[in-house]
């Protein structure tokens, strides 16, 4: 369906609608975002229901960094055995054409693991301007 509302039509004036995808900082955020960038890796039919324009406006290493400076840490949880597997797996296998990892995720990721730390889209909730600063970039 988002591909279809992502598409170009007379409907749309032939616009590119901007897809956006809210998702929590951990591997299975990052792993949301990109089924639907780029398709899911179990179904050979959702290569054609991929939106490679979508883009990924959850939490970031920058958020991260802010609610830590802020005294927050708390909010920030560590990592499950699980979601290490996670992130290793998808740093294998997340490559783009020239076959390296795609960069956002990769420090994203990277930063996962070396500090050994997620975060949900609550800790937002905390911050007053945040979600609705985070919202406004679109």
């Amino acid at each position: 369906m988002l591909k279809a509302l992502s598409t170009p039509t007379p409907w749309n004036r032939f616009r590119h609608p901007r897809v956006s995808i809210l998702t929590d900082y951990d591997p299975d955020g990052i792993g949301i975002a990109n089924m639907f960038q780029y398709g899911s890796l179990k179904s050979s039919e959702s290569i054609n229901a991929a939106i490679p324009t979508a883009r990924r406006l959850g939490l970031d290493r920058e958020h991260i960094k802010e609610t830590s400076n802020n005294g927050n840490v708390q909010k920030v949880l560590p990592l499950t055995a699980r979601d290490r597997r996670r992130a290793i797996g998808i740093l294998n296998r997340n490559k783009d054409q020239t076959g390296n990892t795609r960069l956002n995720d990769r420090l994203d990721l990277q930063v996962m693991l070396m500090l050994n730390i997620k975060a949900e889209i609550q800790i937002l909730d905390d911050s007053p301007n945040d979600l609705e600063s985070l919202l406004e970039s679109l």
